[in-house]
């Protein structure tokens, strides 16, 4: 198992911004099922509207907020 940091700070941007992209997925939420008419459809063990994670974002006047990350509308299965 890859051992991952909890958390990264102090990573200096060194310039303005008007908008942040963040390029994330989660694993394994979803698989793969035939129904009881043979027909295959995806599966959840993550229900839609779960917060899965999030960002926070620290502002260099101190200003910290926290961006949520929610299964179904910012995240699904890769």
């Amino acid at each position: 198992m890859i051992q991952l940091p909890e958390r990264v700070n102090n990573i200096p941007i060194g310039r303005q911004c008007r908008r942040l992209h963040f390029l994330h997925t989660i694993g394994h939420s979803s698989y793969i099922s035939r129904g009881a008419n043979g027909v295959r459809e995806e599966k959840f063990r993550v229900p839609f509207g779960v917060v899965v994670g999030h960002y926070v974002v620290h502002y260099a006047d101190g200003e910290e907020i926290k961006i949520p990350i929610e299964h179904g509308r910012d995240v699904r299965d890769y």
